[in-house]
C-alpha cells in the first residue's frame, strides 16, 4: 500500500505542476525553464513524495512514541513518569552542549566551499588567458590542493555528525533507560 499511495501522490503532484506549467503557457517557459521544469517533475517530485509519505510519519512516530510511554507510565506510577519528565530536558540540553565544541567545523567547511567555488569560477572565466600565458597548471594545482582541503573539511563535518548522532543516541538511550532503572528500582513494587 506505501507504494501504491507514493506512486498516487507522485501522479497528483506531477499532474498539478504540469497543470500549472501549460497554464503559464510557452511565452513564459523557454529553453532554460525546460530543463529546471524536467528537474521538478522528476527528482523534485521524488523528494517532496519521500518526505510526504515517509519521513513525515516516521517524525510525527519518533516525536509522538516517548510522550506516549510517559503518559502509559504516568497511570502506572506518576512519581516514576516525573523523574523521567524532570529528565528529559537534560538530553537537548547536553547536545547543545556538544554541538558547540563542532560549530568552528562547520564553518570552515562552509568557508572551503565558498573558496573553492569561487577560484573555480575565477579559472573558469580566465581559462582562455591561463592557457595563453602558461599558468593553466599552476592554477589546477592550485584549484587541487583547495579542492583536497574541502574534502578533508567535509570529512571532519561529516565525522563530528556521526559522533553528533551517537551522543544524541547515547544521551537519549543511556540517559534516559538508566533513569528509568533507577526509578525502578529505587521504588518499592506495589
Amino acid at each position: 500500500e506505501t507504494d501504491a499511495s507514493r506512486s498516487r501522490e507522485a501522479r497528483r503532484i506531477r499532474r498539478a505542476l504540469l497543470e500549472h506549467a501549460f497554464r503559464l503557457g510557452p511565452a513564459r517557459i523557454g529553453a532554460e525553464e525546460t530543463g529546471r521544469l524536467i528537474s521538478l517533475l522528476t527528482d523534485s517530485v521524488e523528494r517532496v513524495v519521500e518526505y510526504r509519505q515517509a519521513y513525515i510519519g516516521e517524525l510525527i512516530g519518533a516525536v509522538a512514541t516517548p510522550f506516549l510511554v510517559l503518559v502509559v507510565g504516568a497511570l502506572i506510577d506518576p512519581v516514576a513518569a516525573l523523574v523521567l519528565v524532570a529528565c528529559i530536558p537534560f538530553v537537548p540540553l547536553s547536545i547543545a552542549l556538544f554541538q558547540r565544541f563542532v560549530r568552528d567545523d562547520s564553518s570552515a567547511s562552509r568557508e572551503m566551499r565558498a573558496r573553492l567555488s569561487a577560484q573555480f569560477l575565477e579559472a573558469i572565466q580566465g581559462l582562455s588567458t591561463l592557457v595563453g600565458i602558461g599558468a593553466a597548471d599552476r592554477v589546477g594545482e592550485r584549484l587541487a590542493r583547495t579542492g583536497e582541503d574541502n574534502r578533508l573539511a567535509v570529512m571532519r563535518v561529516l565525522a563530528r555528525n556521526q559522533l553528533i548522532l551517537f551522543v544524541m543516541e547515547g544521551v537519549f538511550s543511556l540517559f534516559l533507560v538508566t533513569a528509568a532503572i533507577v526509578v525502578s528500582w529505587i521504588r518499592p513494587p506495589r
